[in-house]
C-alpha cells in the first residue's frame, strides 16, 4: 500500500496493458499513450509498455517482472465483473492476501442497482473486490474502485481499462501524489527558489521541417559529447539524453537533461543554443506549436494576412488555417484552382506560360500566388502545384515533385521540394512546404509596427 509519508523520489514507471482484445488488435491502446503523456510531464521516465491476455498465471508473471524494473507500474484493465477479468486475483496474489469486497463501492453499486430495479448478483461484486490492505481510489465515473498495492520497491497502480474511468481515477487520485514525489521541476516554469543542489528535470522538443531524419541525426551528431562553454559533457551531475521522431511530415528532436540544477540548467541551455548553430532555420518551433499554428502567431502579431492559391493540395493549406481559433484576422481565403483553365480565369496564369513551363513549373506557381494576392487582397499569397499520383509523373518530374510560392508585395519566394509517401502524405507534405516558405519569408522580413492612435 502507498503510504503518502513514504518520501521515496520516482523516477521510472512501467506500463500494463491487460485484455485479449487489445493483444488481438480489436481495441487500440489508448491508455498507454495518454498516461505515457502525463507521466513524462511530471518527469517520471516510462521504461517499457507490456501487454498480456487474460490469463491468471500471465497477469502475475508480467506484475513481477514489472515490479523489478520500476519505481511504478500502472496496470489497466481487468478490474470488471465477468470471468475474463482476472487483475484483482492477480494484484491478491502477488503481495500474498485474499480479495475483499471494498464497502464504500459496494454501497454505490448497491445504490446504483437499486435506482434501475435490479438485483445485484455475485458476479456484480466481483468488480468492487480489491486485495486486503490495499490503498482504494474511488471511481467518480464508473464502479469499479481503482487500488495500490506495494511489491518489493515498487508501487503498483490498478485502473479500469476503460478510458474514462481510467482518466478520472488517475487525475483525481494518483497522478497529485506521483507530481508531489517526483524529482522533476518543470523547465517551463523557472522558480528561483528551487536550491542550486536540487535536482532538476529540463525538456525541449525542437520541431523540424524541410531537413530529412537522417540529416537531421547528422546534423547533430556528437552534440552529447560537445564540450560547450568549458563544461565537460555528463559528469556525476548531469546526464542528457536526445531523442529522434519522424511525425511526418516534420521530426521531433527531442532533448532531456536531468541532474542537479546548478549543472542541469547550463548544460540543457549549452546543448539547445548548439543544437540551434547547427539546424538553423530547419527548427520552426520549440514546444508544442506545429506550423500552421506558428504561421498563423506570425502574422496574427503583424496585424497581415495570406491567402492561397492550391492546386494539388486541394484547400488543405487553407484546412490548416482556419482549423485554428481567430483565424479569420490572417485568413482572406484561398482559390482552389485544380484544372489550367481555372488557374487561367481564376489567378490569370498566362496560357502561354502554361503551354511552355506547364503547371509544374516555379514560373506557374509564382504566378498563382501573384494572382491569389490581387484577387483576395491579402499581405501575402501562398500557391502550390505538383504530383500527388500515382500518376502524372515526367520525365523531369517524379511523383512527390511539388513547387510552392509565397508573394508579397515586396517579393516573391519560390522552390521546388521532393516528398515521399502516398498521396494524402504527399498533399500534407506540399502544405506544410508551402507554409513553410512563408515561415521563412516571416521571419526574414522584418516587421512593421503597428501605427499608434493619437492620445485624446
Amino acid at each position: 500500500m502507498v503510504n503518502d509519508s513514504d518520501k521515496r523520489t520516482i523516477g521510472t514507471a512501467i506500463l500494463v496493458s491487460i485484455g485479449d482484445e487489445l493483444s488481438r488488435g480489436e481495441v487500440v491502446d489508448t491508455n498507454a499513450a495518454w498516461l505515457g503523456v502525463l507521466l513524462d510531464s511530471v518527469g517520471i521516465h516510462v521504461r517499457g509498455r507490456f501487454g498480456v491476455n487474460d490469463v491468471a498465471e500471465e497477469i502475475l508473471e508480467v506484475l513481477r517482472s514489472a515490479a523489478t524494473r520500476a519505481d511504478v507500474v500502472i496496470v489497466c484493465g481487468g478490474l470488471g465483473p465477468t470471468s475474463d477479468d482476472l487483475t484483482v486475483d492477480a494484484a491478491a496474489t502477488l503481495v500474498g492476501v485474499e480479495p475483499v469486497i471494498d464497502a464504500a463501492h459496494e454501497d454505490r453499486l448497491r445504490a446504483w442497482f437499486a435506482q434501475r430495479g435490479r438485483t445485484v448478483s455475485a458476479l456484480a461484486l466481483r468488480q468492487v473486490r480489491v486485495p486486503d490492505g490495499a490503498q482504494v481510489f474511488p471511481n467518480p465515473v464508473g464502479l469499479a474502485p481503482g487500488f495500490s498495492v506495494r511489491h518489493q520497491s515498487a508501487d503498483l497502480y490498478f485502473l479500469p481499462g476503460v478510458p474514462r474511468e481510467m482518466r478520472a481515477i488517475f487525475e483525481s487520485s494518483i497522478l497529485p501524489s506521483l507530481r508531489a514525489r517526483s524529482l522533476s521541476v518543470s523547465s517551463n516554469t523557472a522558480d528561483p527558489d528551487v536550491s542550486q543542489e536540487q535536482p532538476v528535470r529540463h525538456k525541449t522538443i525542437l520541431r523540424i521541417f524541410g531537413k530529412p531524419e537522417g540529416l537531421t541525426d547528422e546534423a547533430l551528431r556528437g552534440i552529447l559529447r560537445a564540450d560547450l562553454d568549458g563544461k565537460p559533457p555528463d559528469d556525476a551531475g548531469v546526464h542528457t539524453t536526445l531523442h529522434y521522431r519522424l511525425a511526418y511530415p516534420e521530426i521531433l528532436v527531442t532533448f532531456i537533461t536531468t541532474g542537479l540544477k546548478r549543472l542541469a540548467d547550463a548544460r540543457h541551455a549549452g546543448l539547445l543554443a548548439e543544437a540551434r548553430k547547427r539546424l538553423t532555420t530547419a527548427i520552426y518551433s520549440e514546444g508544442e506549436q506545429q506550423l500552421p499554428e506558428v504561421v498563423t502567431d506570425a502574422l496574427r502579431q503583424r496585424q497581415q494576412t495570406v491567402s492561397t492559391a492550391e492546386s494539388c493540395t486541394g484547400g488543405l493549406i487553407g484546412t490548416l488555417l482556419t482549423a485554428l481559433p481567430d483565424s479569420s484576422r490572417t485568413f482572406g481565403g484561398g482559390i482552389i484552382c485544380y484544372t489550367e483553365q481555372a488557374k487561367t480565369r481564376l489567378l490569370g496564369v498566362p496560357s502561354d506560360l502554361l503551354a511552355t513551363e506547364t503547371v509544374y513549373s516555379l514560373a506557374c506557381v509564382e504566378q498563382m500566388a501573384r494572382g491569389a494576392r490581387a484577387q483576395l487582397g491579402t499581405d501575402y499569397a501562398v500557391a502550390v502545384s505538383g504530383i500527388a499520383g500515382p500518376s502524372g509523373a515526367t520525365e523531369r518530374d517524379p511523383v512527390g515533385t511539388i513547387y510552392v510560392a509565397v508573394h508579397s508585395e515586396q517579393q516573391t519566394k519560390s522552390l521546388r521540394v521532393l516528398g515521399w509517401g502516398d498521396r494524402d502524405d504527399l498533399r500534407r507534405f506540399a502544405a506544410w512546404s508551402a507554409l513553410y516558405l512563408l515561415w521563412r519569408m516571416l521571419r526574414e522580413t522584418p516587421a512593421v509596427p503597428a501605427p499608434s492612435t493619437p492620445a485624446s
